[in-house]
């Protein structure tokens, strides 16, 4: 039977308040003193623009968690399998919280940010992180996973100056095409040979102790 703790089922729950906030008052209080130009918007850009603002918000709180334990979890790395999940399941519960914040949002603004993909996205996500915070396996590859988020901020970024008419080739929408290839580069393809060396010690240190 799963056991979820009293603290992860808060902080999900936390997670998915604070994303609908910033959804519906935070980012548009804060985008309006930024830029001009999200008051130019329509209101199916404006429902998108908060969505994005929020997946930023996201990614960068629970990026800079995961690299944190990462670095500085021995249990987790030294028992990918079945290390001392505590940390980890702080940093999913908070993306657990997210991606059901985000999932109901995608289903009610259908017409406006619908995407069966993003919804699939979601769905296999959260079913893989039901086993992370009720059963407390594989903290390490749930974890490492969240590293790709560090990517997300630069591709919401281009939607965000696509939008508000930057041309392509402008200085900032440059500057933050080549930070976004060199972080996806790095946190998605770069990281590949570690991430399965992991999975493949993982298969053999199962087999030695069967």
């Amino acid at each position: 039977m799963p056991n979820f703790s009293t603290l992860t089922l808060c902080i999900t729950a936390t997670s998915f308040s604070i994303s609908q906030l910033l959804f519906h008052v935070g980012s548009t209080w804060l985008s309006k003193r930024l830029t001009c130009g999200f008051s130019k918007l329509n209101s199916k850009q404006k429902i998108e623009w908060n969505s994005r603002t929020v997946s930023t918000f996201h990614a960068l709180v629970v990026g800079c968690f995961c690299l944190y334990i990462l670095l500085y979890d021995d249990a987790v790395n030294a028992d990918p399998v079945w290390g001392d999940p505590y940390m980890v399941k702080l940093n999913v519960a908070i993306t657990s919280g997210y991606l059901i914040s985000d999932l109901l949002l995608i289903l009610y603004y259908w017409k406006a940010i619908g995407d069966k993909y993003f919804v699939t996205h979601h769905v296999a996500a959260l079913y893989a992180y039901y086993y992370v915070l009720g059963e407390g396996m594989l903290p390490y590859f749930g974890n490492f996973r969240l590293l790709a988020e560090f990517s997300t901020p630069f591709v919401n970024q281009r939607w965000f100056f696509e939008v508000l008419g930057y041309h392509k080739h402008s200085v900032p929408n440059m500057v933050n095409g080549v930070l976004m290839t060199v972080v996806f580069f790095i946190v998605r393809i770069a990281v590949i040979p570690t991430y399965y060396g992991r999975v493949f010690s993982t298969f053999d240190l199962l087999h030695c102790r069967q």
